[in-house]
């Protein structure tokens, strides 16, 4: 836990010191000047007490991929920012929001590139992708079937969860996630795209199989999301 996270904690904690709690008056009040002191020394508002990130599991190329528009889509319909968080060899993904969205984010763009993992390797088993002849046409044909999958999931997710996209919400975020970061941020190239229709085709009648309900149509997701 990060020092920022830990003076959060602890302003929540005497923010929890109240008389209808079963404490008295007095022990309320210092209490609460505690956590306005707090508050004002770290520069936090009420609204970012409720802020929180959570990074992907999986991790993600340095270079601009066809899944990370699926990560950034992810972002957008659970309300919460996402940023690709560069390193070496590989990447990952932080998802910056109210409380308990980002975690949702995290686990839901996790799931999703399992799933795309797990139908592209499957895919790989198949006459159609053996019969390709050189590495670069094997190179070329993945990547095309792994955009169709990503196009699938999209669809889907839109249909899903698109009503619940609240810019306000997302506006925090992005202020929040500002203020968390020190360097400069990098606007997102533009993957590269396929050239095989056929297999990107593959990729998306494939997807259709792929099971969203852990991640969005489970009795808690919903929940959740609907909090942020």
């Amino acid at each position: 836990m990060t020092e920022l996270a830990e003076v959060k904690e602890k302003i929540k904690k005497l923010l929890r010191v109240t008389t209808a709690s079963g404490f008295s008056m007095h022990e309320a009040a210092t209490a609460a000047a505690a956590a306005r002191r707090l508050m004002a020394e770290h520069g936090l508002s009420e609204d970012e007490l409720v802020m929180t990130v959570a990074s992907t599991a999986r991790m993600t190329r340095r270079h601009d991929d066809v899944r990370d528009t699926l990560a950034f889509k992810v972002g957008q319909l659970t309300n919460t920012k996402a940023v690709k968080i560069m390193s070496w060899p590989e990447c990952r993904f932080d998802y910056f929001g109210r409380e308990p969205a980002p975690m949702v984010a995290a686990y839901l763009r996790d799931m999703c590139e399992a799933g795309i993992d797990s139908l592209l390797r499957q895919y790989r088993q198949t006459t159609e992708y053996k019969r390709k002849r050189t590495p670069k046409a094997k190179r070329r044909a993945s990547l095309a079937f792994v955009e169709g999958c990503v196009a699938n999931l999209i669809t889907r997710l839109d249909r899903e969860m698109g009503a619940g996209v609240d810019q306000a919400a997302i506006a925090a975020a992005d202020a929040f996630m500002r203020k968390q970061l020190d360097n400069d941020l990098q606007p997102a190239g533009e993957p590269r795209r396929s050239t095989d229709d056929r297999s990107l085709a593959r990729g998306y009648q494939a997807a259709a199989s792929f099971d969203l309900k852990p991640g969005v149509g489970g009795a808690e997701a919903p929940r959740l999301i609907g909090k942020a």
